[in-house]
């Protein structure tokens, strides 16, 4: 059971990055002028958590939130089906989504500037940034499904490339 419980934590944290998107490891951590984007003092303005919160409702992640509790929750129930459905039910209704959003705020200042959150948040307001947002989430899911059967056929690569050196042991 305990591997279980693992392996469904290890999915709620695969549909949180999914739900957040990737950046280039050379550009983390950095501003428009390539200086750190973290608050010196380790507290977050009031203007910038507004702004943090405000591109989170303009690509869509708070509307996704919920969606991805919904699914988090229907892994456990899968994972653990010896677990009352009550169970799940009274858990699911004392998640707080805005829990979730405030554990998020350190993470978008350490790496991004104020002024980078403030550009980022107005190419959203524009027609393209709105249509991308839109978007997202369904590129995401589709992406995510290319990797995976990628992954795979690299996978029955590695087995076959083992098998003819004889490794497959």
């Amino acid at each position: 059971m305990k591997t279980q419980i693992l392996l469904v934590s290890t999915l709620i944290l695969v549909c949180i990055a999914g739900c957040q998107g990737t950046e280039p490891a050379d550009t983390r951590g950095k501003g428009v002028g390539g200086a750190a984007a973290s608050s010196p003092s380790g507290q977050i303005s009031r203007e910038k958590e507004r702004e943090i919160r405000k591109l989170l409702e303009a690509t869509g992640t708070t509307k996704a939130m919920p969606e991805m509790m919904d699914q988090m929750m229907a892994e456990f129930r899968k994972a653990l089906p010896e677990v009352p459905s009550q169970f799940w039910d009274e858990f699911r209704k004392e998640i707080n989504i805005d829990e979730l959003i405030t554990l998020m705020m350190p993470v978008y200042d350490k790496h991004m500037s104020l002024e980078d959150i403030k550009a980022a948040n107005a190419f959203f307001a524009t027609p393209a940034g709105k249509h991308f947002a839109e978007k997202m989430s369904v590129m995401y899911a589709e992406g995510f499904e290319v990797g995976r059967k990628w992954g795979e056929g690299k996978g029955r690569l590695v087995a076959q490339r083992l098998k003819e050196k004889g490794l497959d042991k």
